[in-house]
């Protein structure tokens, strides 16, 4: 028998534009992202000036025992959503959506609208009784 992993990890942005993409490109957090998605062959350009950053399941740090030479935290998704709002373009908006779970356990699915200065969160979790909490 195999032992598979149980927890699942999804990140995804919608498409949005920069205000100074030079500046965003250069921020730490946001070069770890971009790197981590070269790594699984993603790019984050697409049409025109227009952005979107995404990760698979594979690409996050589990435990701190792990090898996480090309994975992220949640500290570095924390991050980026501080620079999208700091250098998003002032006529865009930008959806980000964080699921986490651990089957059998837990599902909570963080959701971000980002607009330049301003980011709304909200927090939909399920915990292994199936109930449901809002956050």
């Amino acid at each position: 028998m195999t032992k598979s992993n149980l927890n699942l990890h999804h990140f995804q942005t919608s498409a949005f534009r920069l205000s100074e993409p030079e500046t965003f490109f250069s921020l730490p957090c946001v070069d770890r992202i971009v790197s981590v998605m070269n790594t699984y062959q993603l790019s984050h350009k697409l049409d025109g000036d227009y952005i979107s950053l995404s990760l698979p399941s594979s690409a996050f740090a589990i435990s701190d025992f792990d090898d996480n030479t090309n994975k992220v935290t949640r500290d570095d998704l924390l991050g980026l959503t501080a620079a999208i709002e700091a250098n998003i373009h002032r006529d865009d908006a930008c959806k980000l959506v964080y699921v986490e779970s651990k089957a059998g356990e837990y599902f909570d699915c963080y959701t971000s609208t980002i607009e330049l200065n301003d980011t709304d969160t909200t927090k939909v979790s399920c915990d292994k009784s199936n109930r449901l909490g809002r956050h």
